[in-house]
């Protein structure tokens, strides 16, 4: 999810199939609770910015559903913690670790096109190579990892040795990326502040060499692009359908919640899909969890390459827990790398996110956890 200026939301978030961690849930900003970062609440229209908003998704169990409304407010995060009853095995579902995703509006979307058109951004990121049309699930420089940014400047930190692609919740990369690293653009959602620019933007950027659009971030959560499945797919077929041949599609990106979040909100997308006759070259999933448990990570980025049949994008890895020491999130990463790396039918990830506090220092230098990511093997 992309998102401009401040709007925190709230999120209703049922129960995942997997169960959950005892001590762990995806976090949003909540009052009373820690702060990784701060937020915004300008107007939208006033600011260029870009912030990114993901809300976790549910959390639930096999045996027992229980389910927890988690509830957003400005400039905090908080913590929703579900407990399997029937099962030993540990769900994270949760939202994104910072509150600089700020939910994005229409206006603020025109405001941002308006403000990189004029910065002439849109023609400085990438050479013109021609587009790809593979759907194999590697990426073609062999290199997987990739960057999430609302900020392009807070990138530079990173080398295109190790990283290969790009995205920041929105059509136009907002920037010059570093040479070697592929933009992907991404239709958010369904209101007009994106869909107004999609078709010039994809085309513009497939032009360029993107090689993958990636389409509505989280639109199994209300408060993020809150797409129902059927609508989805009636505008697939408007909007990513034209670019069949031309570029990997990429379906949205769905949470890791329990039903009818997560892979019960695809599985329906994917059905309504088949009737129009869409064709997803790959899907596209978030996931948030307990550092102490990188098995959960693993069983459920596993499952979706095996319950779709189609290459993976990791789009949004992290921890749910905000107080997460950066050893530790540093010993997941050093984890799952090589594991995301070696698993076939992972073709792209990218651990959220390139922003201050996160993976960077406020001049875009690596942090501890930036530098784990930047370097694990």
């Amino acid at each position: 999810m992309r998102f401009s200026s401040a709007i925190l939301s709230i999120a209703l978030l049922a129960t995942s199939a997997f169960g959950a961690p005892t001590n762990q849930k995806r976090c949003r900003a909540k009052a009373s609770s820690s702060v990784l970062v701060s937020t915004s609440t300008a107007i939208l229209a006033a600011s260029s910015t870009d912030v990114h908003t993901t809300f976790s998704a549910s959390i639930s169990t096999e045996a027992a559903s229980t389910s927890e409304v988690h509830t957003t407010a400005a400039a905090s995060t908080s913590q929703v913690v579900s407990t399997a009853t029937a099962s030993t095995s540990k769900v994270a579902s949760t939202e994104a670790a910072s509150t600089l995703k700020i939910a994005t509006t229409a206006a603020a979307s025109t405001s941002k096109a308006a403000t990189t058109a004029a910065a002439s951004t849109k023609a400085s990121t990438h050479t013109s190579a021609p587009a790809a049309t593979s759907t194999s699930s590697s990426s073609s420089s062999g290199i997987k990892r990739g960057l999430s940014y609302n900020d392009v400047s807070l990138t530079k930190g990173f080398s295109s040795s190790k990283v290969s692609w790009a995205y920041n919740w929105f059509s136009q990369p907002g920037g010059t990326l570093a040479s070697g690293v592929n933009y992907f653009p991404m239709l958010w959602g369904a209101d007009s502040g994106h869909t107004s620019t999609w078709m010039a933007d994809a085309k513009a950027a497939i032009a360029k060499g993107s090689t993958h659009l990636l389409f509505l971030n989280e639109p199994d959560l209300s408060s993020q692009s809150n797409v129902d499945p059927t609508t989805a797919a009636q505008l697939w077929m408007t909007y990513m359908q034209p670019f069949k041949g031309q570029a990997t599609l990429v379906g949205p990106a769905i949470t890791n919640g329990g039903a009818p979040l997560g892979t019960a909100w695809l599985d329906q997308f994917m059905d309504a899909c088949n009737k129009l006759g869409c064709q997803v070259d790959a899907v596209a999933g978030h996931i948030y969890g307990s550092a102490s448990d990188p098995d959960y990570y693993k069983t459920y980025i596993t499952s979706l390459g095996t319950r779709y049949g189609k290459p993976v994008l990791m789009t949004e890895i992290g921890v749910s827990d905000t107080s997460t020491s950066a050893a530790d999130q540093a010993a997941l990463i050093d984890e799952l790398v090589p594991f995301l790396d070696g698993l076939d039918s992972v073709s792209h990830y990218a651990w959220f996110m390139a922003a201050a506090n996160l993976l960077v220092d406020a001049d875009g230098s690596l942090n501890a956890v930036g530098a784990a990511y930047e370097n694990a093997a």
